[in-house]
């Protein structure tokens, strides 16, 4: 009874929160149970007690480390999703682009009007048709990446011959080419310098258009 009171004068002192608590009738009944119970009891009781409480809480650690991988992969996997659909979307917007740009060169499609459009360029660089040649070749069909001939893009070709013009009036060729309403490309382009005017040059080129053509069923 007095290490009893004691404990009670101690909680009163240090901890008055827990004195209600302590001067419950039920845990003083539940107290006064354990005081009655042989040592040996009692300290089998106060193990049990300790065993329960630290594998309640081991439990729930184990519990949250679950939760918490599982939230990380969760996190993982809605981050490569969200880069998968980024590239998705990317490849998606190129290949959007590529069939626009095929759609706009249907108009190069008929016989001639590439050339045409070269001769437009031309004139509106400022020159003149008798300095220029333009001639077009017949339509191939394009490699795909394995190297295969494709059914479906066509490649139409045109050879550009350029006499005694200025570099501004190249560049600004150029530029209306690979800059206009149709997706042209300028490849193997080749410059010399005019033997007979000083600043002058004659230059030779080829011009690539990509065109669409269905497979007729």
């Amino acid at each position: 009874m007095e290490q009893t009171s004691r404990i009670k004068t101690w909680i009163k002192e240090q901890a008055p929160m827990l004195a209600h608590l302590y001067e419950n009738k039920y845990v003083g009944m539940a107290y006064d149970r354990f005081a009655s119970l042989p040592p040996v009891q009692q300290k089998q009781l106060i193990l049990s007690f300790i065993g329960v409480v630290s594998g309640s809480i081991g439990l729930y650690l184990l519990i949250s480390y679950i939760s918490l991988w599982n939230l990380n992969a969760r996190i993982k996997g809605a981050s490569v999703m969200g880069a998968h659909l980024q590239q998705y979307q990317k490849i998606k917007r190129d290949k959007s682009l590529e069939l626009a740009s095929l759609d706009s060169n249907a108009a190069l499609a008929a016989p001639g009007q590439l050339k045409a459009r070269l001769l437009d360029i031309g004139r509106t660089t400022g020159i003149s048709p008798r300095m220029m040649e333009a001639n077009e070749k017949s339509e191939m069909a394009a490699r795909s990446d394995e190297s295969k001939a494709s059914t479906e893009l066509k490649i139409k070709e045109a050879s550009v011959s350029l006499q005694k013009i200025t570099i501004r009036q190249l560049v600004n060729f150029l530029k209306n080419i690979e800059s206009g309403q149709y997706k042209l490309t300028v490849t193997g382009l080749r410059i010399k310098n005019d033997e007979q005017l000083r600043g002058y040059m004659n230059v030779d080129f080829e011009v690539m258009a990509y065109l669409f053509s269905p497979e007729e069923s």
